[in-house]
């Protein structure tokens, strides 16, 4: 039987501690750690409007924990509400 893949245990338990971003900053570098924050900005932005991105295919796996809290801030920085995580936050849904 196969596992089924649950990333909600990597949101962030709030956007007041950005903790986990100094030290994705300190572990990867700053211009490292910026330049993978645009690409997934950019790839959030870029999604046709009724369309879903796909964690598990496009996300490597090492980099699940790092993907989901930057989508996160993404949607909560740019209070975009056409935007949506499944339960599981393995699927992101742009609605508008």
């Amino acid at each position: 039987m196969a596992t089924i893949l649950n990333l909600s245990h990597h949101r962030p338990p709030d956007f007041i501690n950005f903790d986990w971003y100094e030290r994705y900053e300190r572990e990867m570098g700053e211009a490292e750690f910026r330049k993978y924050v645009n690409r997934v900005w950019g790839a959030l932005l870029d999604m046709p409007v009724d369309s879903v991105f796909l964690i598990e295919k496009y996300v490597e796996p090492k980099n699940y924990e790092m993907f989901v809290k930057v989508a996160c801030l993404f949607l909560f920085e740019e209070k975009i509400r056409w935007y949506d995580f499944n339960e599981e936050f393995t699927v992101i849904k742009r609605y508008k």
